[in-house]
């Protein structure tokens, strides 16, 4: 009698527990990843912190997460990792009731760029392993590798001249704001720099001096088209490097800088611009820039942005060739490239051309007039 109702009792144990699992498994279940920083380097390593919390009576023997970041980021001692065109990460946790799990993963950054994890996947069994259920988690995750910079004992002289050509092209004049001290006056001096109460206790005519302002700016345009059918892909990401030491550095000598770049931006699609300037602030911005730049998106035409750049030169008075040195970073020499950027040097008087190229590469650029100031880097 008893084994007759065994098998009953059995199967309606093993329907309760399949609808109890289905409708309470996701509930009060949360999972967090984060980085342990919003920024850092490539070349360094950081930490990936994975959470999961099981916030109900109901365990989770077999709790599986899932999620994908960049495949520039190696992510070491996870159950499972795998890189193809992402880095695939798959954990495995035994939850029991009310507990909560925190695992932390050793990341390696080994490339620039803009991370993200907007999705994760979860997944667990009941208690038989005889039912799998499957859910989809937002995610909020993100972090910039900025690009680190080159050795700049290899730029220092013609980080030198440029620094130099933008100061010899300063444009000087008196900022009203400083005072500097007071002279005797000059005929040639404005009635109104005139100071009357010096001019009163001396007994004769003296006039406010104040410090010059100068205004001078350097543009950097980043050019990140392919320099051949077959070239060395770390050559782009050195040009993108370059691009931020000439940047820190200038501004670092309170030289205000900007950046234009045919390169897409991973999530705008928007090419790079960002106006001159020579804060802190300013340098991260242009940092995060660079670091969002996809070399894998289709880029602008770099000539035809030289173009434009000649057409705002030359229509815009706070912004001209008396007061602005342009920096153009470009491994490619193609003909209608050096053909711009020469057009470009003969409007403006000259132009600062940084090439860095393999070592089997070639240089096609004839600086005839020495307007280019070209630079080869051999990488």
């Amino acid at each position: 009698m008893v084994m007759l109702w065994t098998f009953p009792v059995l199967f309606f144990l093993f329907l309760l527990e399949k609808f109890i699992f289905t409708k309470l498994w996701d509930r009060n279940l949360s999972v967090d990843i984060s980085f342990d920083r919003n920024e850092t380097v490539e070349g360094e390593n950081c930490l990936l912190k994975e959470t999961v919390t099981n916030g109900k009576f109901l365990p989770l023997p077999v709790f599986r997460v899932g999620f994908q970041v960049g495949s520039g980021l190696d992510v070491s001692n996870g159950s499972n990792v795998t890189t193809t065109d992402k880095t695939n990460v798959i954990d495995v946790f035994s939850l029991r009731r009310f507990e909560r799990i925190t695992r932390t993963l050793d990341v390696d950054c080994r490339k620039r760029g803009f991370y993200t994890i907007l999705r994760t996947s979860i997944e667990s069994s009941d208690l038989t392993g005889g039912v799998s259920f499957y859910k989809n988690i937002k995610q909020n995750t993100e972090m910039y590798v900025f690009p680190h910079f080159v050795n700049p004992i290899e730029l220092e002289t013609a980080l030198e001249q440029l620094t130099g050509s933008v100061v010899s092209k300063r444009f000087l004049y008196e900022d009203v704001f400083t005072f500097r001290g007071i002279r005797d006056y000059v005929p040639t001096d404005n009635i109104s720099s005139i100071n009357w109460k010096a001019s009163a206790r001396t007994g004769s005519p003296m006039v406010n001096l104040h410090e010059p302002t100068s205004g001078k700016e350097v543009v950097i345009l980043l050019n990140v088209e392919d320099p051949a059918i077959r070239y060395d892909s770390d050559l782009l990401e050195y040009d993108i490097r370059l691009a931020l030491t000439i940047a820190v550095n200038l501004v670092n000598d309170h030289i205000p800088v900007g950046i234009r770049s045919n390169g897409r931006d991973t999530i705008s699609g928007a090419t790079l611009e960002i106006e001159p300037g020579s804060s802190r602030e300013h340098t991260k911005r242009i940092a995060m820039g660079l670091s969002r730049i996809n070399l894998l998106k289709p880029k602008a035409d770099f000539p035809e942005m030289i173009r434009g750049e000649r057409i705002w030169n030359r229509s815009s008075g706070a912004c001209n060739s008396s007061n602005v040195t342009y920096c153009i970073i470009s491994s490619s020499q193609r003909d209608d490239t050096i053909e711009s950027i020469s057009q470009l040097a003969d409007e403006t008087g000259g132009v600062f051309w940084f090439c860095p190229l393999n070592k089997d590469m070639v240089v096609k650029v004839e600086d005839k007039t020495g307007r280019l100031n070209f630079r080869r880097i051999t990488l």
